[in-house]
């Protein structure tokens, strides 16, 4: 994974998998063997985030968890999952005084899902989310309408994944690089933006079927799609410039 200041890759025996209690431990901690880079991510220039992607190379197979598909479409205008292990807040800070953040050290037990509208596709930083307030006052893309559930990533959800439903199955369309904070305040706020590498990409297609022959691809169907989420992200990504999600 990326250092954040050099560009340099941790060496693979650096590097521990494994899950937390509501998760099953099926993963045993120790056997990555190889952490492959997007070779279309530069970070020394100001940050390709679309490409900011890296895959953890197992010693041994993963059993017991049914992989997820990865969709092949634009799914800007869906509802999409969001989840993670990050920092939790309420949206207007009220919590940040713990450690600047919200209230959960990164690494909690608990994995948190949330629904959000993906409201657009930069052509840097990827697939894009707002935080949308109740109130209607900080949306800075698509509607200012929060969904029922609708909810943000933070400090410590990098490298999570963005769900939508296809007739009926859930599907992974990206991986968490990051965020923009509003300004109103530091992150994990309403009005911040989160930022997804969207896999239906050519090059981030090609570098996943390259060093993972296993991985199922869906391609578009006419359908309409709905709020699902649950899975496992088999890769992770970091990034640097904008504030880390």
């Amino acid at each position: 994974m990326d250092d954040g200041a050099t560009g340099t890759v941790t060496p693979a025996a650096t590097i521990t998998t494994g899950f937390s209690a509501n998760v099953p431990a099926t993963i045993p901690s120790g056997n990555v063997a190889n952490v492959v880079v997007n070779p279309f991510w530069y970070d020394e220039t100001g940050g390709d985030a679309i490409h900011d992607q890296a895959l953890l190379i197992l010693s041994s197979p993963v059993t017991g968890v049914l992989p997820a598909d990865i969709w092949l479409g634009n799914p800007v205008g869906m509802i999409g999952t969001l989840l993670g292990y990050g920092y939790q807040d309420t949206g207007l800070g009220t919590a940040s005084t713990a450690n600047g953040y919200g209230y959960n050290l990164p690494g909690a037990t608990d994995l948190l899902a949330a629904q959000n509208m993906i409201d657009a596709l930069d052509p840097t930083f990827g697939l894009e989310s707002d935080f949308d307030n109740p109130a209607g006052t900080t949306s800075s893309l698509g509607s200012a309408i929060p969904l029922p559930l609708e909810g943000t990533t933070c400090f410590g959800d990098s490298g999570g994944p963005l769900f939508v439903s296809v007739n009926g199955q859930a599907l992974l369309v990206g991986d968490l690089n990051g965020g923009a904070s509003n300004p109103y305040g530091p992150s994990c706020y309403y009005g911040d933006v989160s930022n997804w590498s969207p896999l239906d990409n050519s090059e981030n297609v090609s570098f996943i079927a390259n060093n993972d022959p296993a991985a199922d691809f869906v391609s578009p169907e006419p359908a309409s799609a709905v709020l699902i989420g649950a899975g496992l992200l088999a890769f992770v990504a970091v990034r640097r410039g904008r504030r880390p999600a």
